[in-house]
């Protein structure tokens, strides 16, 4: 009997370790990012009329995503569900373009905005299946927002810098992540509600990012 518990014991033992093993400690994601700018409706008809003001002729037009960027985060698991995440981002991109006539040469301007973002917060993730981990998180931090202009005509050019603004940025989503082995995964998508503040503005913006998950 008392070597029946002891092997017992030594079971629960592996199994316990074994499932404990499951669960990694570190996560570490790297991706692509995407991100739509919340700031207030500038439309093409919004430029024309300043076109006409001016009495310029030309073409503009508003944008409201920025496709190049990059997001990055590093996640300690304290449970099997509660992590604390620590992510950062970036993203830039052409906010506004316009092509005018100014005396017979045409001139090409553009508004660049860019913002740098560094958060942290809880997450909560989903373990019951093995293919894949859904997860939602809650982060805080600052967001830094740089604007700029730059003009070029006749193979020239000419940039602006506007300033910078630093204030709150919050971000309130999740993700799903497939699983190709233990220790690597698929973040097929990460959707998330981004709201800052930038030259006394609220922007309610939608970040989305996709890359690797690398776990230890």
């Amino acid at each position: 009997m008392k070597k029946a518990l002891c092997v017992a014991f030594v079971l629960s033992c592996f199994v316990t370790l074994a499932a404990a093993q499951d669960v990694p400690k570190f996560e570490v994601f790297g991706g692509y990012g995407i991100q739509r700018l919340g700031y207030s409706d500038i439309s093409a008809a919004d430029l024309g009329g300043i076109f006409d003001y001016y009495g310029l002729v030309g073409i503009a037009e508003a944008k409201r995503f920025m496709y190049k960027g990059f997001v990055g985060s590093f996640t300690y698991n304290a449970t099997d569900v509660f992590g604390i995440e620590a992510e950062f981002m970036y993203n830039s991109g052409d906010i506004l373009n316009a092509d005018f006539d100014v005396e017979g040469t045409m001139v090409n301007a553009k508004a660049k905005y860019s913002d740098f973002a560094f958060l942290v917060g809880p997450r909560f993730a989903l373990r019951k299946s093995e293919v894949v981990t859904p997860f939602v998180h809650a982060l805080v931090g600052f967001d830094r927002a740089e604007l700029s202009v730059e003009a070029s005509a006749l193979g020239a050019s000419e940039s602006q810098d506007l300033g910078s603004d630093t204030g709150l940025g919050i971000a309130l989503g999740g993700g799903l992540d497939v699983n190709v082995t233990p220790n690597f995964s698929i973040r097929v998508i990460q959707a998330d509600y981004y709201l800052t503040n930038h030259y006394d503005e609220n922007m309610n913006n939608l970040a989305l990012a996709f890359g690797a998950v690398f776990r230890f």
